[in-house]
């Protein structure tokens, strides 16, 4: 029983989640951010499948594929953070040799 609830209780899981939540919200953080001022409404889970509805006034010729690309590209970086976090964990967790880890069927 400690076993199972040590794997649900996991670092590895939570720091995860909180990544998977921090690019998220980073994410729209930052269209919020770039049309503060001019926003007239927000709506979360608006139903259209999105998470957030952010709806402003922007200026003839405003480039959103870039702020879009942006926002993508921060959401990107985090998870790969996240990532590179959840790694570091699990080698710390790891405490095999490197040749345990690279010959695994080989035993003295």
């Amino acid at each position: 029983m400690k076993e199972r609830a040590k794997k649900v209780f996991d670092l590895r899981i939570l720091v995860s989640l909180i990544g998977l939540i921090l690019s998220v919200v980073l994410h729209e953080l930052f269209h919020i951010v770039m049309h503060w001022g001019h926003i007239s409404s927000v709506v979360l889970l608006p139903g259209n499948g999105s998470l957030v509805e952010i709806t402003s006034v922007a200026q003839l010729g405003y480039d959103l594929q870039l702020e879009e690309f942006i926002a993508y590209t921060i959401t990107v970086f985090v998870m790969l953070a996240t990532i590179i976090t959840v790694w570091k964990i699990h080698d710390k967790k790891d405490t095999r040799t490197a040749h345990q880890i690279i010959f695994t069927g080989y035993s003295r």
